[in-house]
């Protein structure tokens, strides 16, 4: 019954952190590493700038420790994108 209590409050906020769901849209411009990877090629051209053409997995990330800092950020599954043409 604890166990089942403590997986409620997780779920709905009682600790002070937020889940964020990243969603770039098409057309913007990104930056390939720990955020965001390609789709095909992963984060092997970290650093480069691209446009996304199409998002295939959403990004989900952490803002907050679960204490009191509220800013620091952790990604927990990074956005997967598919780029439009050459990198910028």
């Amino acid at each position: 019954m604890v166990t089942l209590a403590r997986e409620i409050a997780l779920q709905f906020g009682i600790h002070s952190a937020q889940l964020l769901l990243c969603v770039p849209q098409r057309g913007e411009q990104i930056q390939i590493g720990e955020e965001f990877h390609d789709c095909e090629d992963g984060d092997c051209y970290k650093g480069t700038v691209y446009a996304v053409d199409q998002l295939i997995v959403p990004g989900l990330q952490k803002i907050g420790d679960g204490r009191s800092d509220m800013s620091s950020k952790r990604i927990i599954t990074p956005c997967e994108i598919y780029p439009e043409g050459p990198p910028s």
